[in-house]
């Protein structure tokens, strides 16, 4: 069918319609390309928030997409750095209505600074400027701008040599003209002052190359200084002076000049005082020194010397040209020092007589006597000194030492500075003081003669007459001189040389020869009376020639050469004394012994006899003996078997008295204390050996033999238990078989031994040198001074010994040992120290 022009009209409007409303369903693509206003380059996640609040962010390449309806829109652009803009679209018209697009351009927020001096208003060249710590780079113009930073406060932060930095905060982005930033410059000035404390003018305050003189009121300046600064400070009347200042923080500093005159003090060297009094006389003018010798001249040509008078003195001249500190003036007069003999200190408050005129001494022992008293006789007092008589024989000085009345002080350990506990002093013509809790008090020193002072686990200390260097200056004590001693430590490290090998002498030699040479061994301990009753020396006691008890020339011979040799080589002696146990007693007097019921004399399960503890006439007798022994210069004497039988068939023993606990242990703290009183007034120490269980029973268990260590411990200076491992029944200590275990047996017998002793009696422990093999008996001496021994002794009954025991070697056990000491004289202060 043909249609008509109109018909063609009609459709073709109804196609349009169609046509328009199928584009506005489509909608419009629109292209957003986003770029920098200034350099053109595409930005990068630009936020596209449109009116209805959606925000659309740009790709990579600052291009963004979006298909819109036919409707007016109004976009915001916003990033960081740049202003916001906006961007009204109408994709309906005809130009955007199947696809268009956008070029949105940001400009970059910016701000501008040009730093400046505050009191000038000129540019500052090489400032550093740099915000919120990103430093910010200046132009040729010198002008700091910043660009694309986010549009608000910020800190800035600007630094000059020679001006104070400061950090403000700014807004950014709200300013565009360029804004100026003032520093201070930093200042330095200095205010000078001259006697009095008065303004001084004329001073020259210098920096480097630069300078300033100061005003009338006493202050120069210099400006635009960088620190830190060394300043120099001077005068032509003045000496100069100089300070080191960080000019940020010293922007003002007041200095005082010293002025150029004569000043100096007048001393006497030989008082030790100042000269007050005397009289300085120069260029006309004259001054007078003050209390403390101090003398001041000003305006004195420094051509001229000073001449300085004082009464007693000689004239002394001091050129102006060097003037010293201090100018000493010569005493007119005899000058005598007084000091004590012991350590040379000066004696204070002395008073020197002459007929009938009397002059004191002051602190310092010093007295100035008159040229009249050359060649005669002056009688000197010192309190707690002895009277001198002094022959003025000197027209300058003279030193006279004087001995102390008395003494007083402490004795020290020499390793630690400790107080020593139980020392006591040997005085010749006086006898023995006892120290307590380590200070002694001495009441008439005696003039002439040995000294010598004692205390367990120390060398004995002797000195002589009249005692120099034998003490040290302690703190002052009330009314008495005073003085320090110090003891060195000495700890007994000794093998036992039985009475059988004495009648041997070449068995002898050996054992000395091995103790001299071992850098461990520095003791022997000998038989002086042995396990059978015979004695080593010769005896003038009745008893012990009629008993048969006199040992043989051999034995008495080696006996003499041991204790020679000893002395000579250093080596301590400790005399072992059998004590109860006495087979020629018991034989040769029946009276005495210890008996059967039946009344005959007991024996032991050795077949030897013993003398009754009980009885007075046996205590008689072994206090005789130890009188005669002690007096032949051993170091020590050693009670063994100070007890009742332990072995053999004791139920046929009968007593003449009760034998009670209280009477066995009464008999032995009795005899200990008589033996204590019969060797008291000699330099010797007491020990006493006993079995290894005493230590480990409750303190009042005797163990039926009457030895306990409570009744012991007033009496002597070391305690020595026999503590050898195999000993020790199983089941003591907690042990199945404690000889299997000689370390722990050693080392735990030591320290509970340790806690039962007081400080005023040492530890020295018997260790095993029997039975055992070469490692076994080491570990008992390990252990013994792990545990805290003061020394040790080896037990071999028949003196033989392992040599390579004495000397190191590596091996898996290996204590450090202290050198023996052999006399070397370790302490300058010491005239001789034994041990």
């Amino acid at each position: 069918m043909r249609l008509s022009p109109k018909d063609w009209a009609i459709w073709l409007a109804v196609l349009f319609g169609i046509s328009l409303a199928l584009l506005e369903l489509r909608g419009s693509e629109v292209t957003f390309h986003t770029v920098d206003a200034e350099t053109g380059e595409s930005l990068e996640g630009v936020e596209m928030r449109s009116q209805s609040g959606f925000d659309f962010p740009t790709g990579r390449s600052g291009n963004l997409t979006l298909w819109l309806n036919h409707q007016p829109y109004l976009f915001e652009a916003s990033l960081p750095g740049y202003e916001n803009t906006n961007i009204p679209i109408d994709p309906g018209v005809p130009s955007c209505w199947l696809k268009c697009a956008y070029t949105v351009k940001l400009h970059p927020v910016r701000d501008a600074f040009i730093v400046k001096d505050a009191y000038a208003g000129v540019d500052i060249h090489g400032a550093k400027v740099s915000l919120d710590g990103n430093p910010i780079k200046a132009g040729e113009d010198g002008v700091f701008r910043v660009a694309r930073v986010v549009k608000g406060k910020h800190l800035l932060s600007v630094r000059a040599a020679g001006y104070v930095p400061i950090s403000v905060t700014v807004a950014v982005g709200s300013v565009k003209e360029i804004r100026n930033v003032e520093l201070q410059p930093t200042d330095l000035c200095v205010t000078v002052t001259g006697m009095k404390r008065k303004p001084l003018a004329g001073a020259m305050i210098r920096v480097g190359n630069r300078a300033a003189v100061t005003e009338g009121d006493g202050t120069a300046c210099l400006t635009r200084l960088e620190g830190p600064l060394d300043v120099s400070i001077s005068h032509p009347a003045y000496f100069p002076t100089s300070l080191h200042l960080n000019v940020v923080s010293d922007t003002h500093r007041s200095v005082a000049l010293a002025p150029r005159i004569f000043q100096t003090r007048l001393w006497d060297p030989w008082r030790k005082i100042p000269v007050a009094g005397a009289t300085a006389l120069a260029g006309g003018k004259s001054a007078r020194s003050d209390e403390n010798g101090r003398v001041v001249l000003s305006a004195v040509p420094i051509s001229d010397s000073v001449k300085i008078q004082a009464t007693g003195y000689l004239t002394a001249e001091v050129p102006l040209t060097a003037i010293p500190a201090t100018v000493t003036l010569k005493v007119d007069g005899i000058r005598l020092r007084l000091v004590d003999a012991l350590f040379g200190k000066p004696i204070a408050k002395a008073v020197v007589k002459h007929s009938q005129r009397e002059w004191k001494g002051d602190d310092e022992g010093r007295v100035l006597l008159p040229h009249s008293v050359l060649g005669g006789h002056v009688t000197v007092s010192a309190p707690g000194f002895r009277l001198a008589t002094v022959t003025v024989t000197s027209t300058k000085a003279m030193t006279q030492t004087m001995m102390p009345a008395s003494l007083s002080g402490m004795v020290r350990d020499l390793s630690t500075g400790r107080p020593v506990q139980g020392a006591r002093f040997y005085l010749p013509g006086i006898g023995v003081v006892y120290s307590k809790g380590g200070r002694y008090v001495l009441q008439g020193v005696p003039q002439a003669g040995d000294i010598k002072v004692l205390a367990p686990g120390y060398s004995v200390l002797s000195f002589a007459h009249p005692y120099p260097g034998a003490f040290r200056p302690a703190a002052r004590c009330p009314n008495l001189p005073c003085a320090d001693i110090y003891l060195k430590p000495f700890r007994v490290r000794s093998i036992y040389i039985p009475y059988g090998l004495l009648s041997r002498p070449e068995k002898v030699h050996a054992l000395m020869k091995m103790v001299e040479d071992s850098p461990i061994l520095n003791a022997v301990v000998v038989d002086a009376k042995g396990d059978h009753g015979y004695l080593a020396w010769y005896s003038k006691v009745p008893e012990a020639t009629s008993f048969g008890a006199q040992g043989g020339k051999t034995t008495r011979s080696t006996f003499a050469w041991l204790l020679k040799e000893a002395k000579k080589k250093h080596i301590y002696v400790v005399a072992r004394f059998v004590t109860f146990k006495d087979n020629p007693l018991a034989t040769h007097k029946p009276d005495w012994a210890v008996r059967t019921k039946d009344g005959k004399v007991w024996f032991d399960g050795e077949g030897l006899g013993w003398g009754n503890p009980y009885l007075e006439d046996v205590q008689k007798y072994e206090l005789s003996l130890l009188r005669e022994l002690v007096g032949m210069g051993m170091d020590e004497i050693q009670l063994d078997y100070l007890r009742f039988p332990s072995d053999g068939d004791l139920a046929t023993i009968k007593y003449s008295t009760s034998h009670g606990k209280a009477d066995r242990t009464k008999a032995m703290r009795q005899f200990v204390g008589k033996v204590k009183q019969e060797l008291q007034s000699y330099p010797v120490f007491l020990s006493v050996d006993t079995f290894g269980l005493t230590i480990w029973v409750t303190p009042k268990e005797d163990m039926n033999i009457g030895q306990r260590v409570m009744d012991l411990v007033p009496f002597i200076d070391y305690l020595c238990p026999m503590v050898y491992p195999s000993t020790f029944a199983a089941g003591n200590l907690g042990y199945e078989n404690p000889s299997a275990h000689p370390y722990d047996v050693v080392f735990r017998s030591v320290e509970q031994a340790r806690k039962i002793l007081p400080p005023t009696v040492k530890l020295r422990p018997w260790l095993q040198g029997y039975w055992y093999n070469r490692d076994s008996m080491m570990v008992q001496r390990e252990a013994a001074e792990a545990a805290g021994s003061w020394g040790w002794s080896y037990w071999n009954a028949g003196g033989v010994y392992d040599r390579s025991l004495f000397f190191p070697k590596p091996r898996a056990f290996n204590v450090p040992f202290e050198r023996k000491y052999r006399g070397e004289l370790e302490m300058k202060t010491l005239q001789c120290n034994k041990f």
